[in-house]
């Protein structure tokens, strides 16, 4: 099963606070994974509820036997789901949303296992893989602008492949040489698909199976956030103070 919202929220209650009661409240929710050891966790929860452990990891409140626990309940999670459809396991395809984000949750968690979890050697040999195979997919998508679908879902995209390149120091994402950088493209592709009030209205089957939501926001904030600070845009801070859609869905 998931983390609960109540263990998750102690976490971060703790994190803000650092008052201990908090930490021991969330300590008995991230200890009892379910039945099979692993936490039920989707794409979309994996690595959320990998940041709200962190906010507790090194509170104290686990013992190293609890930690070791722990750790091999992430383990079994990351075995569960290493075929699932949302793991990329290669560079040799992008896909969409669900690949992107699914990919970056599945590397959070074996890069913390590698440095934290003091895995044993044959553990340690399967997170190296399955590192390497997340790295060749973020190394292929760190190439280009966008995914390989069209939708709202695919101007979100963006985030994890920006991560990504920030964190490795793919320079080429946001280096220019006589034209525009590949988060330039990014931002371009983001800005034209969104009305002057900042909300999405490009194609896409959210909204073509969803008649009426008129109102669904796109990350343009996080993206002109990034060219303003790594590449000193004025124009992009101008935007980013200025246009309302950098205040929708980031």
């Amino acid at each position: 099963m998931a983390v609960s919202r109540e263990g998750v929220s102690a976490a971060y209650l703790y994190g803000l606070t650092g008052e201990g009661r908090f930490a021991e409240a969330s300590k008995d929710h991230y200890l009892t994974p379910g039945d099979g050891g692993y936490y039920g966790v989707s794409d979309c929860e994996m690595e959320p509820m990998l940041r709200s452990l962190a906010q507790v990891y090194d509170s104290g409140a686990f013992s190293l036997v609890q930690r070791q626990s722990l750790h091999q309940a992430l383990l079994n999670t990351l075995i569960r789901n290493e075929n699932e459809y949302w793991r990329a396991q290669d560079g040799n395809s992008i896909g969409g949303r669900h690949q992107t984000m699914g990919t970056s949750a599945f590397l959070s968690v074996t890069r913390f296992l590698l440095r934290r979890g003091n895995p044993n050697p044959e553990a340690q040999a399967l997170l190296e893989k399955w590192q390497g195979e997340c790295d060749a997919y973020f190394r292929n998508a760190a190439t280009v602008f966008h995914d390989d679908l069209e939708g709202i879902l695919s101007y979100h995209d963006v985030q994890p492949v920006l991560d990504y390149a920030l964190e490795r120091g793919k320079t080429g994402y946001f280096g220019r040489s006589g034209g525009f950088s590949l988060l330039d493209l990014a931002i371009l592709r983001a800005y034209v698909s969104v009305d002057n009030l900042g909300y999405y209205c490009g194609t896409g089957p959210y909204e073509e199976a969803r008649p009426g939501p008129v109102k669904a926001g796109i990350l343009l904030g996080y993206l002109l956030a990034v060219r303003a600070a790594i590449q000193g845009d004025s124009e992009a801070a101008w935007l980013l103070r200025r246009f309302r859609g950098t205040q929708v869905g980031t």
